[in-house]
């Protein structure tokens, strides 16, 4: 199985997975397999000797410097410390479809749509909204492919949160703000 981005679930999830006969823990085991997981921690966690406190991962993720303490010093559970690797992926490049609309002939543009079936009329009574919409769409589409073509450009990501920041005030022509 691949996965997108590692997961690692730890915690005291209160389950007794040491006891192969606990209907929660043969759940909680079913759903790791399920999902590809492999649950790293092997030795008891609590007081009371039960392995309550777990560290999870896809099974292709490696856990190294697994330690478990023992339980008690600070509390009833134990201190589970590991390292985990840090592998950084190279996004692709997400691209975007533009059209440049500067240099089109405006009173052009209204002329087409206003000859178009939009224009002129020629829209069915009898037509559902989603068949109108439809319509709607697939003309203004046309219309756009006809004036101002459908380009391909790499979007470029300029920070901040999610990378939408907008470039600042100075950069931008007049008409923008």
């Amino acid at each position: 199985m691949v996965h997108g981005c590692p997961v690692v679930v730890g915690g005291d999830l209160n389950v007794h997975v040491e006891d192969p006969s606990d209907s929660s823990a043969v759940r909680l085991s079913d759903i790791f397999h399920a999902m590809d997981m492999k649950q790293h921690v092997t030795q008891p966690t609590h007081q009371a000797g039960s392995t309550l406190d777990l560290i999870v991962t896809f099974s292709d993720f490696n856990v190294d410097d697994l330690n478990v303490d023992p339980p008690g010093a600070m509390s009833d559970h134990s201190l589970i410390t590991c390292n985990l690797p840090y592998r950084r992926t190279t996004p692709p490049t997400p691209r975007r479809r533009i059209r440049s609309w500067r240099t089109v002939d405006r009173d052009a543009l209204r002329q087409v749509i206003v000859d178009s079936r939009l224009g002129c009329g020629e829209i069915p009574a009898s037509a559902t909204a989603d068949e109108l919409f439809a319509m709607y769409d697939r003309t203004l589409r046309d219309i756009a492919d006809q004036f101002a073509p459908e380009g391909t450009v790499r979007a470029v990501f300029v920070g901040g949160v999610g990378g939408l920041n907008p470039p600042p005030r100075k950069f931008l022509p007049p008409c923008c703000y």
